[in-house]
């Protein structure tokens, strides 16, 4: 077997073990038994039905990746550095809204995992093109095997045409406007608030 390939075995038991790690909880009531209580009108919110989706995604994406050492902002930057040798740094942390003091830590935790490798642009000094390395490819092949299970799961519960629906939704969502107050762009994030792309 190549490394970073998945055998078969692999694949069923760690989408036994994965199924669900999180609860999927009712979304208007807590979890409290007996005690339950109403959630609403927050039930109705899109901001805290999102919030409450996005945190068992990212918990079964987590869980999913854990035995790889692997977080998902990190497999984002490897997607889209494999999808685009040789560009820079501030194009991916640009495109992945990743904030620029953020995502040089996670790109020197990589490039010290020896996944990443990192050299002064030809064209411009000032700055640093991406590749990925043989094992940083090989990594990315088994994550890309792990997050397919992931990804299989979610649509499990809301079907391939609801998935097709929620992508085109969320996107429409992120091009909502900001308030001129906020301190938050769009884009803004932590590397480590990534989800599964």
């Amino acid at each position: 077997m190549i490394a970073g390939e998945v055998s078969r075995a692999d694949v069923e038991r760690h989408s036994k073990r994965a199924r669900y790690p999180v609860r999927l909880g009712t979304i208007g009531t807590s979890d409290a038994g007996k005690d339950a209580l109403k959630l609403t009108p927050l039930s109705g919110y899109v901001g805290y039905a999102l919030r409450r989706a996005q945190s068992v995604i990212f918990a079964d994406f987590n869980h999913t990746l854990a035995g790889l050492n692997l977080r998902p902002g990190q497999f984002a930057v490897l997607v889209l550095i494999d999808q685009n040798p040789g560009t820079s740094q501030s194009s991916v942390s640009a495109a992945l809204g990743i904030q620029k003091a953020n995502f040089v830590a996670t790109i020197a935790d990589l490039e010290a995992r020896e996944l990443v490798c990192r050299r002064k642009s030809n064209s411009d000094a000032r700055t640093y093109s991406l590749s990925l390395t043989a094992q940083g490819r090989a990594l990315l092949l088994h994550a890309a095997q792990l997050q397919a299970l992931h990804e299989s799961r979610v649509i499990e519960q809301i079907g391939p045409e609801g998935r097709l629906q929620l992508l085109a939704l969320l996107e429409r969502l992120s091009h909502l406007p900001c308030h001129p107050q906020s301190n938050v762009r769009p884009g803004d994030t932590d590397v480590d608030e990534l989800g599964s792309p």
